[in-house]
């Protein structure tokens, strides 16, 4: 029988990301709001570069895309749409 390996960890990175990345994640949290999208989650490369940048301090040399989920695509196409402007 498998045993998973994984364990629930929350990560807190108040406090750690630089200005820049803060306005990007509010203008698309009040932007998913205006939607009516009440959940976010960070995911792909954007989630894990935040992750070994400021909780392990492991340095990140490129520039990544931030990706969002969503369970309605409409609403997930006009959150991108909004937010490229």
């Amino acid at each position: 029988m498998l045993k998973s390996s994984m364990t629930n960890v929350s990560l807190d990175l108040s406090n750690k990301l630089p200005t820049g990345q803060i306005n990007i994640i509010r203008r698309v949290v009040r932007t998913a709001a205006k939607l009516g999208l009440t959940r976010l989650f960070i995911v792909g490369a954007q989630a894990r570069d935040l992750i070994l940048q400021y909780a392990y301090d492991l340095p990140v040399h490129r520039a990544t895309v931030f990706a969002s989920r969503s369970s309605s695509f409409p609403k997930s196409s006009s959150l991108a749409r909004m937010c490229s402007r």
